[in-house]
């Protein structure tokens, strides 16, 4: 355990009255051990799989607006997710363009 860790364990013990072993043991066993220095999605684009955009690419692409493609996914558009990235396959959305437009 870390020096700052071990010091807001011994301010939590005199704070609460609780037996600073007893916060110990308790913070070994609930807290996160395995926290990834690296959050998010990694920096840069991720290679998508071909044919599909995600809705990033589809706004700049066909300047749509996030509330057209949530309403056109809650009326069925199918989508599919790759990581935390929710992808839209692009012959679909043409399809789908082509009939907003007539």
């Amino acid at each position: 355990m870390d020096l700052m860790q071990s010091k807001k364990l011994r301010k939590i013990s005199r704070m609460t009255g609780i037996a600073l072993d007893k916060i110990a043991q308790w913070h070994f066993v609930h807290s996160p051990h395995f926290i990834s220095k690296h959050t998010g999605r990694p920096k840069g684009k991720v290679e998508r799989p071909e044919g599909m955009l995600s809705i990033g690419d589809i706004k700049k692409k066909y300047n749509l607006t996030n509330a057209v493609i949530a309403r056109w996914r809650e009326e069925g558009l199918a989508t599919a997710t790759f990581g935390s990235l929710i992808l839209i396959r692009e012959a679909e959305l043409t399809e789908r363009l082509a009939r907003r437009n007539l």
